[in-house]
């Protein structure tokens, strides 16, 4: 069985693919990008594009850990998919 705890939807992917799910981080929206294959280039998408928003907080950029203390990506970054990616929004307050 394929490891998709962050990307349920994956589960139902061919070997060898992948997904990257975007969190809210404590709001509501998101998206997943699922059945990527490995070694594919990919795009880290915008808050906007993912439907993710919050009233009075900046978008910063997106990270591994809700808290932040993962590896952090920013939108129009490309990486290489490699494995399950799950990605939070990360806030400042206005």
């Amino acid at each position: 069985m394929k490891h998709c705890r962050c990307c349920p939807a994956c589960c139902h992917c061919p070997a060898d693919t992948y997904g990257i799910t975007y969190e809210p981080n404590g709001d509501i929206g998101g998206l997943s990008d699922i059945c990527l294959s490995a070694g594919d280039l990919y795009t880290i998408k915008t808050p906007e594009q993912v439907n993710v928003s919050r009233t009075n907080q900046l978008f910063q950029a997106w990270n591994t850990a809700p808290d932040g203390s993962g590896t952090t990506y920013v939108p129009g970054e490309t990486i290489s998919i490699r494995e399950f990616i799950c990605l939070y929004a990360q806030w400042i307050d206005i």
